[in-house]
């Protein structure tokens, strides 16, 4: 159902938009984080933030002393 909401008038453009002008803070953060959470990584820095914690934990498994099994 599309309506024209007068009342709203906010300088943010979810707030400007008819559909979502009464949405509350909770669900345009809401909606942001999801949004943001599935968005690609666009300057590396996740992809290079995954593969430094790659390179260091295969660092810390090959330093690893083997434990002789008790007897």
């Amino acid at each position: 159902m599309l309506y024209l909401c007068y009342e709203c008038s906010g300088a943010d453009a979810v707030r400007r938009n008819p559909i979502t002008c009464r949405a509350t803070d909770a669900e345009i953060a809401g909606v942001i984080k999801e949004w943001l959470k599935h968005a690609r990584d666009r300057d590396g820095g996740r992809s290079r933030r995954t593969q430094q914690k790659r390179a260091t934990a295969a660092a810390v498994v090959s330093t690893r002393v083997p434990v002789p099994p008790s007897p």
